[in-house]
């Protein structure tokens, strides 16, 4: 069985959500099969400006969100 690398999978973007205190946006994977989900969670002030760093969250289908560390940990190589 054929190895696969974190950093081959490409993704493109498919969804902007905006909240009060967040922006979310979805991506999902294009070269990988079974589907690999992103979510990029930026934090927003009063003003509705990206503030402080973004946070990333992977699935795999409808599985739990993990973050970048756990989910390469779980499926894939290390290199």
């Amino acid at each position: 069985m054929k190895e696969m690398f974190f950093k081959s999978v490409k993704f493109r973007e498919v969804q902007h959500l905006a909240f009060s205190d967040e922006y979310i946006t979805a991506y999902v994977s294009v070269n990988h099969v079974p589907k690999i989900h992103l979510s990029v969670n930026t934090p927003r002030d009063e003003y509705g400006f990206a503030k402080g760093k973004s946070k990333r969250y992977f699935r795999v289908g409808f599985g739990k969100w993990l973050t970048e560390r756990a989910f390469v940990k779980k499926y894939f190589s290390e290199e």
